[in-house]
């Protein structure tokens, strides 16, 4: 994935790496990766949008080429997304978000308003609060990573999470290989093993019942975490215009197994909802 120019900001001691796609007169548009993950999730959906949209891709705090912290909250990532919006200068904006990501875009959108004219949210597995507001963890593990003697070895070990099929074997590549860092004795994975079950439910649903932007929710086909279940949870959690679509043929990494799709939706969704915020469609 080229991209356009490499940035970064500070947020409450840790360094937030974000980069710019596309021309800066263009509808801008926030594209927030998973848990585990990176802005390289979107490598195979950039393409589809860059000509005529102004692209800014994050790594939260304990992912990809950004810092780590002591601790991870999600009060925190959303700290982080405002303060990218306001370094780039590109809000208000849409915001798409995958997974953990969607997680993320639902507190920015419920708590800062004022920065989100409107979300697409894709294959985030929201869901009633259990008792204690606490949910089983389909991620548990918190140990360090381990080192691989080297960077192939280390590529040969990658693996999506949840587990599905490889769909793009070339976009993959792209991905694990931006996954991997450098470490004493070897390498290992950019994700801090601290960042996964961050968010209760309830915190999320009381975001989900302050959104007043428009949003589209999007899930794959095959998902091992979302399906139409999750997409009328969403719509009956949230007070303003819900829009839900299945992606055929796609799993939980739906913007690696269909970008085509994704840019697809997001392409819709700005068409019918952005003049609501005052901009134009190129």
């Amino acid at each position: 994935m080229d991209d356009d120019t490499r940035h970064e900001v500070d947020v409450d001691g840790a360094t937030i790496a974000y980069r710019r796609f596309g021309p800066r007169d263009a509808p801008p548009l926030l594209l927030v990766h998973g848990g585990g993950a990176h802005g390289a999730w979107f490598a195979g959906v950039i393409p589809h949008l860059v000509d005529d949209h102004h692209l800014v891709v994050p790594d939260l705090s304990g992912h990809g080429e950004s810092g780590r912290r002591q601790r991870y909250r999600p009060a925190t990532w959303e700290a982080e997304l405002a303060a990218v919006i306001e370094d780039a200068g590109v809000g208000p904006l849409v915001v798409v978000g995958h997974s953990m990501g969607g997680f993320v875009t639902a507190h920015l959108a419920g708590h800062r308003p004022h920065l989100v004219t409107g979300a697409v949210i894709i294959d985030t597995p929201f869901r009633s609060p259990a008792p204690d507001g606490k949910r089983p963890r389909w991620r548990k593990e918190r140990r360090p990573h381990r080192v691989y003697p080297t960077f192939e070895e280390a590529r040969r070990r990658f693996r999506y999470v949840p587990d599905q099929p490889v769909v793009d074997a070339e976009l993959t590549e792209v991905i694990a290989a931006a996954s991997i860092t450098a470490v004493p004795d070897g390498f290992s994975w950019k994700a801090d093993p601290q960042v996964y079950g961050r968010f209760d439910d309830r915190d999320t649903l009381a975001a989900l019942a302050r959104i007043e932007a428009p949003v589209a929710y999007l899930y794959g086909e095959h998902s091992a975490l979302c399906d139409a279940d999750t997409a009328a949870f969403l719509t009956e959690s949230t007070p303003g215009d819900v829009e839900s679509s299945r992606i055929d043929g796609a799993h939980h990494h739906v913007v690696i197994d269909r970008p085509d799709a994704c840019a697809t939706h997001v392409r819709g969704f700005l068409e019918r909802h952005v003049r609501l915020a005052g901009r134009g469609v190129t």
